[in-house]
């Protein structure tokens, strides 16, 4: 019988591998994410669980079913403080905007007038 004893790398068909290659990744992204909080530590954990089958004997070779999973545990992103305004619509709905709906109304017939004076149509 050849030697073919259990190795990380053979676990799950090879999978333990390619699912740690999967979260770290994750994790290196995260890293390189400027909107992430650079000084969180970020961690990686895979699992193998092992099941033995239900028809084993004992005193026989027994078989025992694996699982892998990974999952990675990443920084979280800083919070982002924004305004909106909310004003009504025409239909009396209400609508929210990115800047003061009625500073740009203001804006645009200031603009309106100095093109006026400036006799730009």
């Amino acid at each position: 019988m050849k030697d073919s004893k259990v190795k990380l790398s053979t676990v799950g068909k090879g999978r333990a591998e390619a699912v740690f290659q999967r979260e770290m990744t994750k994790v290196l992204e995260n890293i390189s994410d400027p909107a992430a909080d650079p000084t969180k530590k970020r961690s990686i954990t895979l699992t193998i669980e092992l099941t033995p089958d239900k028809n084993n004997i004992p005193g026989q070779t027994f078989a025992v079913n694996t699982t892998v999973s990974g999952k990675s545990a990443l920084a979280p992103f800083k919070a982002v403080s924004d305004t909106i305004y909310i004003d009504q619509g025409a239909e009396g709905e209400a609508q929210a905007f990115n800047s003061d709906p009625k500073e740009a109304s203001t804006l645009d017939a200031v603009r309106a007038a100095q093109n006026e004076i400036q006799g730009v149509s």
